[in-house]
Protein backbone atom coordinates (compact mmCIF):
# COMPACT_ATOMS: atom_id res chain seq x y z
CA UNK A 1 0.00 0.00 0.00
CA UNK A 2 1.36 3.45 -1.17
CA UNK A 3 1.73 6.33 1.87
CA UNK A 4 -0.81 9.14 1.50
CA UNK A 5 0.33 12.86 1.03
CA UNK A 6 -2.07 15.67 2.02
CA UNK A 7 -0.06 18.73 0.73
CA UNK A 8 -1.17 22.82 0.19
CA UNK A 9 -0.22 24.05 -3.09
CA UNK A 10 0.50 27.75 -2.77
CA UNK A 11 3.95 28.77 -0.70
CA UNK A 12 4.31 24.35 -0.74
CA UNK A 13 4.89 23.19 -3.68
CA UNK A 14 4.53 26.64 -5.71
CA UNK A 15 4.80 30.38 -5.55
CA UNK A 16 4.74 33.25 -7.12
CA UNK A 17 7.62 34.83 -8.99
CA UNK A 18 8.24 37.69 -6.35
CA UNK A 19 8.76 35.41 -3.82
CA UNK A 20 11.70 33.52 -5.34
CA UNK A 21 15.44 34.98 -5.98
CA UNK A 22 15.58 36.71 -9.62
CA UNK A 23 18.29 34.37 -10.31
CA UNK A 24 16.22 31.10 -9.53
CA UNK A 25 15.52 28.61 -12.08
CA UNK A 26 11.63 29.34 -12.42
CA UNK A 27 9.55 25.89 -13.45
CA UNK A 28 6.27 27.03 -14.46
CA UNK A 29 3.24 25.63 -11.87
CA UNK A 30 0.15 27.12 -12.62
CA UNK A 31 -1.90 29.88 -14.63
CA UNK A 32 -3.60 32.62 -13.96
CA UNK A 33 -6.92 33.61 -15.19
CA UNK A 34 -5.77 35.34 -18.41
CA UNK A 35 -3.49 32.46 -19.38
CA UNK A 36 0.30 33.06 -18.52
CA UNK A 37 2.38 31.73 -15.97
CA UNK A 38 1.64 33.24 -12.35
CA UNK A 39 3.50 30.19 -9.86
CA UNK A 40 6.74 28.91 -10.36
CA UNK A 41 8.36 25.72 -9.03
CA UNK A 42 12.25 25.55 -7.80
CA UNK A 43 13.52 22.62 -8.95
CA UNK A 44 13.97 21.08 -5.54
CA UNK A 45 9.94 21.58 -5.56
CA UNK A 46 9.34 20.15 -9.02
CA UNK A 47 12.08 17.11 -8.37
CA UNK A 48 10.08 16.37 -5.02
CA UNK A 49 6.31 16.67 -6.23
CA UNK A 50 6.95 14.60 -9.10
CA UNK A 51 9.51 11.67 -6.68
CA UNK A 52 5.93 12.18 -4.26
CA UNK A 53 3.65 11.12 -7.55
CA UNK A 54 5.52 8.41 -8.44
CA UNK A 55 5.33 6.43 -5.08
CA UNK A 56 2.61 7.84 -3.24
CA UNK A 57 -1.33 9.27 -3.50
CA UNK A 58 -0.71 12.72 -3.50
CA UNK A 59 -3.85 14.66 -2.18
CA UNK A 60 -3.64 18.49 -3.01
CA UNK A 61 -5.30 20.23 -0.12
CA UNK A 62 -5.89 24.01 -1.18
CA UNK A 63 -7.53 27.42 -0.27
CA UNK A 64 -8.07 27.44 -4.11
CA UNK A 65 -11.49 27.80 -5.75
CA UNK A 66 -11.65 24.54 -8.40
CA UNK A 67 -11.69 26.81 -11.71
CA UNK A 68 -8.05 28.09 -9.97
CA UNK A 69 -7.46 24.60 -9.11
CA UNK A 70 -7.86 23.37 -12.36
CA UNK A 71 -5.01 25.31 -13.86
CA UNK A 72 -2.77 24.12 -11.83
CA UNK A 73 0.02 22.57 -14.00
CA UNK A 74 0.38 18.97 -12.39
CA UNK A 75 0.10 15.62 -13.13
CA UNK A 76 -2.02 15.09 -9.67
CA UNK A 77 -3.87 11.48 -9.86
CA UNK A 78 -6.43 11.41 -7.26
CA UNK A 79 -9.34 13.64 -5.54
CA UNK A 80 -8.25 17.17 -4.31
CA UNK A 81 -9.93 19.16 -1.72
CA UNK A 82 -10.36 22.58 -2.85
CA UNK A 83 -11.94 25.95 -1.20
CA UNK A 84 -10.54 24.71 2.57
CA UNK A 85 -12.43 21.95 2.54
CA UNK A 86 -15.54 22.47 0.68
CA UNK A 87 -15.43 20.93 -2.25
CA UNK A 88 -13.98 18.04 -3.39
CA UNK A 89 -13.20 17.05 -6.99
CA UNK A 90 -12.50 13.73 -8.50
CA UNK A 91 -9.09 13.52 -10.92
CA UNK A 92 -11.02 14.54 -14.14
CA UNK A 93 -12.14 17.71 -11.94
CA UNK A 94 -15.84 16.45 -11.17
CA UNK A 95 -17.41 18.05 -8.33
CA UNK A 96 -18.13 15.42 -5.77
CA UNK A 97 -21.89 15.08 -5.71
CA UNK A 98 -22.19 13.34 -2.08
CA UNK A 99 -19.50 15.48 -0.78
CA UNK A 100 -21.12 18.88 -2.53
CA UNK A 101 -24.64 18.17 -1.10
CA UNK A 102 -23.66 17.77 2.34
CA UNK A 103 -22.38 21.26 2.28
CA UNK A 104 -25.52 22.53 0.64
CA UNK A 105 -27.21 21.28 3.21
CA UNK A 106 -24.79 22.79 6.55
CA UNK A 107 -24.44 25.82 4.97
CA UNK A 108 -28.56 26.30 4.08
CA UNK A 109 -28.57 28.15 7.65
CA UNK A 110 -25.90 30.24 6.74
CA UNK A 111 -26.58 31.34 3.12
CA UNK A 112 -30.51 32.11 5.11
CA UNK A 113 -28.64 34.34 7.86
CA UNK A 114 -26.38 36.34 5.23
CA UNK A 115 -27.44 40.09 4.07
CA UNK A 116 -29.42 40.50 0.61
CA UNK A 117 -26.16 41.95 -0.70
CA UNK A 118 -24.48 38.14 -0.11
CA UNK A 119 -25.61 36.60 -3.59
CA UNK A 120 -24.05 39.94 -5.40
CA UNK A 121 -20.77 39.91 -4.39
CA UNK A 122 -20.07 36.09 -4.71
CA UNK A 123 -21.33 36.01 -7.62
CA UNK A 124 -18.58 38.96 -8.82
CA UNK A 125 -15.72 36.75 -6.68
CA UNK A 126 -15.18 33.70 -8.48
CA UNK A 127 -12.43 32.84 -6.72
CA UNK A 128 -14.88 32.25 -3.50
CA UNK A 129 -15.39 28.86 -5.50
CA UNK A 130 -17.79 26.92 -2.91
CA UNK A 131 -19.87 29.93 -2.29
CA UNK A 132 -20.59 30.66 -6.23
CA UNK A 133 -20.88 26.66 -6.43
CA UNK A 134 -23.85 26.23 -4.10
CA UNK A 135 -25.92 28.69 -5.94
CA UNK A 136 -24.86 31.96 -3.74
CA UNK A 137 -25.13 33.99 -7.30
CA UNK A 138 -27.86 35.52 -7.17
Amino acid sequence: MKPLLLTDLDDTLFQTARKMPVEAAKIPAAQGLQGGVISFMHPWQHDFIHWALGCMHVVPVTARGIESFQRVQLPFQHAAVCVHGAAIVNPQGVLDADWHAHMQQQLAPISRACPPCWPVRCKQVKCWGYLYAVGWNG
